[in-house]
């Protein structure tokens, strides 16, 4: 499991030329290696490297980019603990940009109907001082049970809308300059969702 080089060589009467890549294959487990409940506090330094949660950057073609906008390990910024998964949206480039974390799979047979659900907390600041009238920025979280063939939303707000204020994601507010959020829960937004029955697999 982990990333994979995809190597392309093509060939023609005037020589060959070779590309390879290491950032377009990803495999996963066959089978889901960690039961659920489950808990990450983003802790660990490595964890993006370790083939088992993956960092994806790449533009709305799904063609990947230059820009710099991946999520990241750092040591600081936390909820809770001293780690956290960060994304540098203040040095972005690129419109239509699409940032991924890819969990590894959970064996979600030993939850009860009543634990079926996800938790998280975000924070999120904007530098434009209108920002409650709407962001282009959007977060959304998405479950599959069959390796990524088919994915489903079990949580969406942000992006353009009509009721802007219902489906706002930010809730740091306006910050002038690189955010990071302190402990201060002002600066922290808890999400919780119900995992839909589906999502749980015997099989």
């Amino acid at each position: 499991p982990g990333w994979q080089t995809a190597i392309l060589t093509v060939s023609n009467a005037y020589g060959s030329s070779t590309k390879s890549d290491s950032l377009q294959i990803f495999v996963g487990n066959v089978q889901a290696p960690i039961p659920a409940p489950f808990y990450e506090g983003f802790e660990d330094p490595n964890i993006f490297n370790e083939g088992t949660w993956a960092s994806i950057n790449y533009e709305e073609d799904n063609k990947a980019d230059d820009n710099i906008t991946w999520f990241t390990q750092v040591n600081y910024g936390a909820h809770t603990g001293t780690g956290a998964a960060m994304l540098n949206n203040y040095n972005a480039h690129a419109n239509s940009d699409i940032d991924q974390i890819i969990s590894p799979a959970f064996d979600l047979t030993g939850l009860s109907s009543s634990q079926m659900t996800l938790s998280f907390y975000y924070s999120l600041a904007s530098f434009n001082q209108h920002f409650g009238y709407g962001t282009g920025d959007s977060l959304m979280v998405l479950a599959s049970t069959n390796c990524g063939n088919i994915w489903q939303t079990v949580y969406s707000a942000g992006g353009s809308s009509s009721d802007p204020i219902t489906k706002q994601e930010i809730n740091a507010g306006y910050v002038d300059g690189y955010f990071i959020p302190t402990k201060d829960p002002a600066y922290w937004k808890q999400i919780t969702v119900s995992l839909p029955p589906g999502l749980k697999q015997t099989d």
